[in-house]
């Protein structure tokens, strides 16, 4: 398959994010920016070095938000969804007002050459016809980077899924970190969280505002460990 032609399945039209056309927009230009080769690439954006492997594409809500007209809320809002609905996955984030790497979700499965497959890109699995609403949870999980998301099925924690065994964050409460924290502290976060509340029993009334507040106490000790290193080695 030519890396400059990306096929679309008519199925796109019972599609939810072909209901909306801000984001349809957005998901045609996500599959446009996802890289096509199978070499890796690494590309500056922003001051930052970042490799991106096939399927994958560099994310920044207020440029894609720019170039294409569309108000960042709706962006925020559109990437929730897909999320949901596992068309997209984070690949790595290095925190707040830093761009995101996601993957779209079966793009190999997609973009094989025609005589492997039948149809093309423009969803995934078309099995919905409208958005994922706060209380549905997709039915196909993602095959790559599922080793910690768990779906909750327990009703008293309304839209909450599970991390780990006993951490439970709404998808907007784990997109919020991600882009705060960066998926490295957080998944460190989480599972520093996991192990005490799994080792004391003690119940939080958020684990999203407990792993923040942990955040924010442990910021003034990295500061303080910095500077006592600069001093040391000025010496």
């Amino acid at each position: 398959m030519n890396e400059n032609f990306l096929p679309l399945r008519r199925e796109l039209r019972n599609h939810w994010v072909y209901t909306d056309s801000q984001y349809l927009h957005l998901w045609l230009e996500m599959l446009y920016s996802a890289r096509f080769s199978y070499n890796p690439k690494t590309e500056v954006f922003k001051g930052v070095i970042y490799t991106v492997n096939r399927g994958e594409f560099i994310f920044s809500r207020p440029s894609y938000s720019q170039r294409l007209n569309i108000p960042d809320n709706r962006v925020r809002k559109a990437i929730e969804l897909l999320i949901k609905d596992n068309m997209i996955e984070v690949v790595s984030s290095l925190g707040k007002n830093k761009p995101t790497i996601y993957k779209i979700i079966n793009y190999d499965l997609y973009n094989n050459p025609p005589s492997e497959t039948v149809g093309g890109v423009g969803v995934q699995e078309l099995s919905t016809k409208s958005p994922p609403s706060d209380n549905q949870v997709a039915t196909k999980s993602p095959p790559l980077k599922k080793k910690e998301k768990k779906v909750n099925t327990d009703k008293t924690d309304n839209n909450k899924r599970l991390y780990k065994e006993f951490v439970k964050l709404t998808d907007d409460e784990h997109l919020k970190l991600i882009e705060q924290l960066g998926q490295k502290i957080l998944d460190d976060l989480i599972d520093r969280l996991n192990n005490y509340i799994g080792s004391t029993g003690k119940t939080y009334k958020s684990h999203y505002h407990t792993i923040l507040t942990w955040h924010r106490k442990e910021k003034p000790k990295e500061v303080k460990a910095s500077a006592t290193s600069i001093y040391e080695n000025a010496f």
